[in-house]
Protein backbone atom coordinates (compact mmCIF):
# COMPACT_ATOMS: atom_id res chain seq x y z
CA UNK A 1 0.00 0.00 0.00
CA UNK A 2 2.94 2.45 0.55
CA UNK A 3 3.30 2.76 -3.28
CA UNK A 4 -0.54 3.63 -3.28
CA UNK A 5 -0.52 5.91 -0.92
CA UNK A 6 2.44 7.59 -2.50
CA UNK A 7 1.03 8.06 -5.69
CA UNK A 8 -2.16 9.28 -4.15
CA UNK A 9 -0.60 11.97 -2.28
CA UNK A 10 0.80 13.25 -5.07
CA UNK A 11 -1.54 13.26 -7.05
CA UNK A 12 -3.91 15.02 -4.36
CA UNK A 13 -6.45 11.96 -3.98
CA UNK A 14 -7.74 9.49 -1.48
CA UNK A 15 -7.05 6.09 -2.16
CA UNK A 16 -10.17 4.72 -4.02
CA UNK A 17 -11.46 7.92 -6.30
CA UNK A 18 -9.26 7.38 -9.65
CA UNK A 19 -8.02 4.14 -11.04
CA UNK A 20 -4.21 4.06 -10.22
CA UNK A 21 -1.66 2.30 -12.30
CA UNK A 22 1.44 0.94 -10.36
CA UNK A 23 3.29 -1.26 -13.36
CA UNK A 24 3.53 -3.42 -16.03
CA UNK A 25 3.55 -7.05 -16.13
CA UNK A 26 6.00 -9.22 -18.35
CA UNK A 27 3.77 -9.74 -21.06
CA UNK A 28 2.76 -5.67 -21.99
CA UNK A 29 -0.60 -4.94 -19.95
CA UNK A 30 -0.72 -2.67 -17.29
CA UNK A 31 -1.63 -3.74 -13.50
CA UNK A 32 -3.69 -1.43 -11.54
CA UNK A 33 -4.48 -0.98 -7.97
CA UNK A 34 -7.52 -3.04 -7.06
CA UNK A 35 -10.18 -0.04 -7.69
CA UNK A 36 -11.94 -0.48 -11.09
CA UNK A 37 -15.04 0.86 -13.29
CA UNK A 38 -18.04 -0.80 -11.75
CA UNK A 39 -19.19 -0.75 -15.58
CA UNK A 40 -15.67 -2.21 -17.11
CA UNK A 41 -16.48 -0.64 -20.51
CA UNK A 42 -18.15 3.20 -18.80
CA UNK A 43 -14.90 5.04 -17.71
CA UNK A 44 -17.81 7.63 -15.92
CA UNK A 45 -19.12 4.75 -14.25
CA UNK A 46 -18.48 4.38 -10.50
CA UNK A 47 -15.32 2.77 -8.88
CA UNK A 48 -15.28 -0.14 -6.72
CA UNK A 49 -13.15 -2.36 -4.95
CA UNK A 50 -12.72 -5.43 -7.38
CA UNK A 51 -13.11 -8.90 -6.00
CA UNK A 52 -10.75 -11.54 -7.18
CA UNK A 53 -12.74 -15.11 -8.34
CA UNK A 54 -10.85 -17.56 -6.35
CA UNK A 55 -12.06 -19.17 -3.84
CA UNK A 56 -11.38 -21.53 -0.85
CA UNK A 57 -11.93 -25.08 -1.60
CA UNK A 58 -14.72 -26.65 0.24
CA UNK A 59 -13.48 -29.90 -0.11
CA UNK A 60 -11.11 -31.44 2.45
CA UNK A 61 -7.29 -31.30 1.36
CA UNK A 62 -5.48 -35.02 0.31
CA UNK A 63 -3.54 -36.07 3.33
CA UNK A 64 -0.25 -38.66 4.18
CA UNK A 65 1.80 -38.74 1.05
CA UNK A 66 -0.13 -36.32 -1.11
CA UNK A 67 -0.97 -33.49 1.04
CA UNK A 68 -0.91 -32.14 4.72
CA UNK A 69 -4.76 -32.72 4.86
CA UNK A 70 -7.51 -30.99 6.50
CA UNK A 71 -9.59 -28.12 6.00
CA UNK A 72 -7.80 -25.46 3.43
CA UNK A 73 -8.03 -22.54 5.09
CA UNK A 74 -5.61 -20.10 2.52
CA UNK A 75 -1.83 -21.60 4.12
CA UNK A 76 -1.93 -23.34 1.07
CA UNK A 77 -2.06 -21.91 -2.49
CA UNK A 78 -4.12 -24.88 -3.65
CA UNK A 79 -6.46 -24.12 -0.98
CA UNK A 80 -8.15 -21.86 -3.42
CA UNK A 81 -9.68 -22.34 -6.57
CA UNK A 82 -10.91 -20.25 -9.63
CA UNK A 83 -14.60 -19.96 -9.57
CA UNK A 84 -15.78 -18.22 -12.72
CA UNK A 85 -18.10 -15.46 -12.39
CA UNK A 86 -17.74 -15.44 -8.52
CA UNK A 87 -15.86 -12.18 -8.34
CA UNK A 88 -15.19 -9.22 -10.99
CA UNK A 89 -11.46 -10.93 -12.39
CA UNK A 90 -10.64 -13.77 -14.41
CA UNK A 91 -8.13 -16.51 -13.46
CA UNK A 92 -5.31 -13.97 -14.53
CA UNK A 93 -6.70 -11.63 -12.12
CA UNK A 94 -7.21 -9.11 -14.67
CA UNK A 95 -10.21 -7.85 -16.95
CA UNK A 96 -10.94 -6.16 -20.16
CA UNK A 97 -12.09 -2.67 -19.61
CA UNK A 98 -11.64 1.55 -20.01
CA UNK A 99 -8.66 2.95 -17.75
CA UNK A 100 -7.39 6.47 -17.03
CA UNK A 101 -4.79 5.66 -19.53
CA UNK A 102 -6.89 3.08 -21.90
CA UNK A 103 -9.97 5.76 -22.11
CA UNK A 104 -11.12 2.88 -25.11
CA UNK A 105 -10.15 0.09 -23.04
CA UNK A 106 -7.30 -2.57 -22.70
CA UNK A 107 -6.66 -5.64 -20.46
CA UNK A 108 -5.50 -5.43 -17.59
CA UNK A 109 -4.35 -6.79 -14.08
CA UNK A 110 -5.51 -5.97 -10.80
CA UNK A 111 -3.76 -6.16 -7.49
CA UNK A 112 -6.32 -7.56 -5.35
CA UNK A 113 -6.50 -7.38 -1.02
CA UNK A 114 -7.43 -11.44 -1.25
CA UNK A 115 -5.98 -14.31 -2.98
CA UNK A 116 -4.14 -13.72 -5.27
CA UNK A 117 -3.16 -10.09 -4.42
CA UNK A 118 -1.16 -10.53 -7.31
CA UNK A 119 -1.69 -12.04 -10.54
CA UNK A 120 -0.04 -15.74 -10.27
CA UNK A 121 -0.21 -16.13 -14.29
CA UNK A 122 -0.59 -14.04 -17.60
CA UNK A 123 -2.78 -13.35 -20.10
CA UNK A 124 -0.45 -13.21 -23.40
CA UNK A 125 3.39 -14.48 -23.70
CA UNK A 126 5.83 -12.24 -22.08
CA UNK A 127 8.04 -10.22 -23.81
CA UNK A 128 11.50 -12.04 -25.54
CA UNK A 129 13.29 -9.48 -23.00
CA UNK A 130 12.19 -11.74 -20.16
CA UNK A 131 13.77 -14.89 -20.87
CA UNK A 132 17.15 -16.23 -19.94
CA UNK A 133 19.55 -16.18 -22.94
CA UNK A 134 21.98 -18.96 -21.65
CA UNK A 135 18.87 -20.79 -19.41
CA UNK A 136 18.92 -21.88 -15.89
CA UNK A 137 22.56 -22.58 -14.17
CA UNK A 138 23.78 -25.39 -14.39
CA UNK A 139 24.73 -27.51 -11.06
CA UNK A 140 23.29 -25.23 -8.41
CA UNK A 141 25.66 -22.19 -9.71
CA UNK A 142 24.22 -18.49 -10.07
CA UNK A 143 23.84 -16.66 -13.23
CA UNK A 144 27.86 -15.78 -13.93
CA UNK A 145 29.33 -18.43 -12.57
CA UNK A 146 31.32 -20.58 -14.93
CA UNK A 147 29.64 -23.91 -16.14
CA UNK A 148 30.56 -27.33 -16.75
CA UNK A 149 30.93 -27.33 -20.72
CA UNK A 150 30.14 -30.80 -20.61
CA UNK A 151 26.14 -29.97 -19.96
CA UNK A 152 24.25 -28.74 -22.89
CA UNK A 153 22.60 -24.88 -22.16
Amino acid sequence: LGLIEEICTQRGLKRGEAMIQIGWAADGFPIYDSFGHTDAKDAKSPLKQLRSSYQLKKEDRPGGEQGPGGKPDGNYTRDYEFVAGSGDLDECNGRFGATPEFPDGTYYYVTTTEFPSIHRMLRATPDKSFRKMDGPPQNGGETGQNHDESHPR
